[in-house]
């Protein structure tokens, strides 16, 4: 999540293995970037896919970096996962 990679293993037999996962935290970080950018800046988003430009406008408009965005997202996860855990 927040990397322009493609997971090598969605496009093999062990997709019904890594899929659920990987979709679930894309859902997850796209989510947490909704939740700093706002609904109306993410749809913006879209015409910018065709031409790779989705990451700097995102870096722009959080004033941080993408591995940055990465980092708080897995801090906010994983203090999701905490306080579900202590119910």
């Amino acid at each position: 999540m927040g990397e322009d990679a493609e997971l090598p293993a969605l496009f093999t037999t062990d997709r019904q293995t890594v899929a659920p996962t990987f979709y679930s935290c894309s859902f997850s970080f796209t989510k947490f970037v909704v939740g700093k950018i706002g609904l109306a800046e993410t749809v913006a988003l879209m015409p910018l896919l065709a031409s790779g430009g989705v990451p700097g406008r995102i870096e722009h408009l959080t004033h941080t970096t993408i591995p940055r965005l990465r980092e708080e997202w897995l801090r906010a996860i994983a203090a999701t996962d905490a306080s579900r855990q202590s119910r």
